[in-house]
């Protein structure tokens, strides 16, 4: 029986790890945006808060429809109405725990306009106010997993 040496052992560890890594990343080959699991596993293995996944989860250039984003534990975070990359509609925001609307408000062109209301934990408006006007743009940075462009 022929001997493997250590340092021949050390080689072939490493091509195995390599090997593993890189079989781990080809199922990110096929993950869309907006995929729920891509916010667990960005809280969970690369340790992003809530609002650092947002920067990193984007729709993608030239979006028009529904955008929703989910909490770390999977439940809807919010839905956004956007048009051509620009909020245009209402954007709803969810208590992560009960999963009823905290807040929702109008937008037309990414500027806060129309009716927004606040609600509490029963689901029954609190508030409600005109939009105050500020601009509140779609960030629109490509996607990333990793910090790295796909």
């Amino acid at each position: 029986m022929v001997e493997t040496s250590s340092r021949r052992r050390v080689w072939w560890w490493l091509l195995a790890s390599g090997v593993l890594m890189v079989l781990m990343l080809v199922p990110f080959a096929f993950v869309t945006p907006d995929n729920r699991y891509l916010y667990w596993f960005q809280a969970y293995v690369v340790g992003r808060t809530n609002d650092a996944r947002a920067m990193v989860i984007t729709p993608p250039r030239g979006f028009t429809g529904r955008w929703t984003t989910y909490h770390f534990n999977l439940t809807v975070d919010s839905e956004m109405d956007i048009v051509d990359d620009k909020l245009h509609g209402i954007w709803r925001r969810y208590n992560e725990k009960t999963g009823l609307v905290w807040w929702s408000g109008e937008y037309a062109g990414n500027v806060a306009v129309g009716t927004w209301r606040w609600y509490d934990a029963s689901g029954a408006v609190a508030s409600e106010s005109v939009g105050p006007g500020f601009t509140d743009p779609v960030m629109n940075l490509p996607f990333m997993i990793f910090w790295m462009e796909f």
